[in-house]
Formats: structure tokens, C-alpha cells, sequence
């Protein structure tokens, strides 16, 4: 006959034996359902195209610009695992991305592979227009941008065509461009309706485009944190009254480029007063984000 402890013993045992295949089958749901939530996640291939501004130029804390944080967007965010290739080169203008999609086998080969595709272009080609006419003024003003446009038209619906030769399925994001100089002289009106110009451009090929959307952010970055009329209408003033004129000259818009002065526009970079900060950055990102989840069937809540 089994005694008092004995039998206590046994209990015990069981007991022990029970938590354990508890504790067993509650770990192998919780790997199970791990698992099947990891595979559930597709995993996207970003790749980026385009200038400075996608190669991330400005971002102070070296996360790559808008490539890198809406890579860090979409994981966090547990809808996908993303990853990225980034294809930007400082200073190109559209002819020469549209030959590195043409000629270059890593680029090529990434847009081919790519269920997302991002592009940056437009701002080195009016910076050149500019350049090439420093004086122009009135109609003639207005004759040479709408040729320039032309142009970037054309090159801009060449660059499109070739990344769907390459890939017909994946969503295109185009940006639009800013001024960076509008903080610094407002009353120059002929670079803000230059940038118009060329993102209305832009848009109407991007339209043209099989599943390409296009991303404005030329009043985010170019107004900065002066979002109102009437802070606007102040800073012209005040502008107007330190510079007494409605035309820029070399030298004011190298030092500006060059990094000296304060920084006006919170959302563009201290280094050169050009490209965006990590700030600026951030908004590209958000307004990304919010145009893939609305095309985006992975993403979408």
C-alpha cells in the first residue's frame, strides 16, 4: 500500500508533467503563429533612381534620405519587409539617369527584380536653364523655359518608358522639385513659376505613365515652416526691403549655396541651404507612404 508522501510524490509529478506540456504546446503555438505571421509578410524591393535627392544628399544623420526611412517606414510598420537599392547621383539631370536605365546593368537589373520604384529628377535641369540664362527676362524668359520644358519632357517621358520596358508592374512615385531660394527672396517670381512650370511638366507625364503617380512637395519644402499668407506676405517684405530688388545676382545665390547665413528654412539643409534636412526628408517619406498605401495593396489597412 503506497504511503502519504509517496503518493504526494506522484501527484507532484503529474503536475510538473502537465505544466510542461503546457508550457510545450503554448510555445509551439506562439512559434507557429510567429511563423506564419513572418511568411505572411511579402517582402518588396524598393528601387530608387534619380539625383541628389535620392542619393540623400543633406540628411545630416546619414540615413539616406527618403530611401532609407521609408525603408525603416514600411518595417516598422509589420506590413512588409523591405529592401533597397539606391541609384541616386548628385547633380545628373534626367538624360543622364535615363542612360544609366539604359546602359547600366546593376541599375537595369534591380528595376527589373523592383515591385516599387522611386525617381528624383528635374531640379539639376532647371538649375542648368538658369545657368545657361542668367538675364533673361519677360517673353524671352517665358520662350526659353517652355523650350526647356519641352525638353524635360521629352527626356522625362524617354526615362519613364524605359523603366516599364524594364518592369511592367511595379508602381512608379515621381517627385516633384522646390525652390530652395524662396525663403531667401520671395519677390523673385520667376523661379517659383520656373518650378511650377516644370512640375506641371512633370505631372502631365507622370499621368501618361501606366501606374506612376506623382508626389508634389514643392510648397512643403520650398514655404518651409512659413505655411500661412500672411507669414509669406511678411517674409517678401521683409526680404524686399533687405535686398531692393526683384532680380537675383551671382553673388548673392553663392553665398546662399555655399552654406553662409542663418538658416531660414527649418526643412532644408544648413550645409548648403539646397537639399532637404533630415526634416525635409521626413516629409518626403510621409507623403511616400501616404501615396503607396493608397496603391499599394499590401499596404493598405
Amino acid at each position: 500500500m503506497p504511503t502519504k508522501s509517496t503518493s504526494k510524490k506522484k501527484r507532484n509529478k503529474v503536475f510538473i508533467f502537465l505544466i510542461i506540456m503546457l508550457l510545450a504546446i503554448g510555445g509551439g503555438i506562439f512559434y507557429s503563429n510567429n511563423q506564419i505571421q513572418h511568411q505572411s509578410k511579402p517582402h518588396i524591393q524598393l528601387t530608387a533612381v534619380g539625383d541628389s535627392l535620392t542619393q540623400g544628399v543633406g540628411d545630416d544623420t546619414n540615413k539616406g534620405g527618403y530611401v532609407g526611412l521609408i525603408r525603416q517606414k514600411i518595417n516598422r510598420s509589420n506590413k512588409a519587409e523591405m529592401v533597397t537599392d539606391n541609384y541616386g547621383i548628385a547633380g545628373e539631370t534626367t538624360a543622364p539617369i535615363t542612360q544609366r536605365v539604359q546602359h547600366n546593368s546593376k541599375v537595369r537589373n534591380s528595376l527589373k527584380k523592383a515591385d516599387v520604384i522611386t525617381i528624383t529628377t528635374g531640379g539639376n535641369d532647371l538649375i542648368g536653364f538658369f545657368k545657361n540664362h542668367p538675364t533673361d527676362t519677360g517673353n524671352q524668359l517665358s520662350r526659353n523655359l517652355n523650350q526647356n520644358n519641352l525638353k524635360f519632357e521629352q527626356h522625362e517621358s524617354q526615362l519613364l518608358g524605359e523603366i516599364r520596358k524594364l518592369n511592367a508592374n511595379a508602381q512608379i512615385y515621381v517627385f516633384g522639385i522646390y525652390n530652395p531660394l524662396y525663403v531667401y527672396f520671395p519677390q523673385v517670381k520667376n523661379i517659383s513659376k520656373a518650378v511650377n512650370q516644370l512640375n506641371l511638366t512633370s505631372e502631365k507625364v507622370v499621368k501618361q505613365t501606366k501606374d506612376a503617380y506623382f508626389i508634389s512637395i514643392d510648397k512643403q519644402l520650398s514655404h518651409g515652416q512659413f505655411n500661412s499668407r500672411v507669414e509669406q506676405q511678411k517674409l517678401e517684405k521683409e526680404s524686399r526691403n533687405m535686398n531692393n530688388a526683384n532680380m537675383l545676382n551671382s553673388k548673392s545665390v553663392s553665398d546662399i549655396f555655399s552654406g553662409s547665413g542663418k538658416e531660414i528654412n527649418r526643412y532644408i539643409s544648413n550645409q548648403d541651404h539646397f537639399h532637404p534636412n533630415n526634416k525635409g526628408y521626413q516629409i518626403m517619406t510621409n507623403d511616400l507612404y501616404q501615396e503607396m498605401k493608397q496603391h499599394e495593396n499590401w499596404l493598405k489597412e
